[in-house]
């Protein structure tokens, strides 16, 4: 008698435990679940993106900080995931710098993360930092989703958006 009660103490303090702890690790917000962490390549028709600058300058000195707000949308047939595992495999915004000739000045220049997973068809408007290059010129500011540690978007066929920039 002693032991059944025993085994049914501990029955009943697991599904205790069980019932009260569900969901506590299922980030959640309006609408569900915040995100979801990849681990992985996206499915190929997921890397296009539609990108739209607001505002954007036409000019900046050199050196200088600028904030560009710029709406992101998804227009492919999957997910973009806005955690991975660490800095790796979430969907980022990012640009580039070249110059007139078409040389890279600066790769990996800013980088903002999503403010959650963006399905397709949705959109979300993000503040991206970038520094224009030192030296005086005329330069394109490449913007573009980039899949950490896997692929720009650019390289998938995804269209960038190019701005042209004159830096005094």
């Amino acid at each position: 008698m002693r032991y059944s009660c025993l085994s049914l103490s501990c029955i009943a303090i697991v599904l205790l435990l069980t019932a009260c702890s569900s969901g506590l690790n299922t980030p959640s917000g309006p609408g569900g679940p915040a995100s979801t962490a990849s681990s992985t390549p996206l499915p190929e028709g997921s890397y296009k993106a539609e990108i739209t600058p607001v505002s954007p300058p036409q000019t900046l000195k050199a050196g200088e900080s600028a904030l560009l707000t710029v709406k992101v949308k998804n227009i492919g047939s999957g997910p973009w995931p806005a955690q991975g595992v660490g800095p790796k495999y979430k969907v980022d915004l990012g640009n580039h710098w070249f110059d007139n000739k078409g040389a890279e000045v600066a790769g990996d220049d800013g980088r903002i993360g999503l403010p959650r997973d963006i399905k397709p068809g949705e959109e979300a408007e993000l503040t991206l930092k970038v520094k224009a290059p030192k030296s005086p010129g005329p330069y394109v500011l490449i913007l573009d989703m980039v899949h950490e540690d896997i692929t720009w978007f650019a390289l998938k066929g995804s269209a960038p958006v190019k701005l042209n920039v004159t830096v005094q």
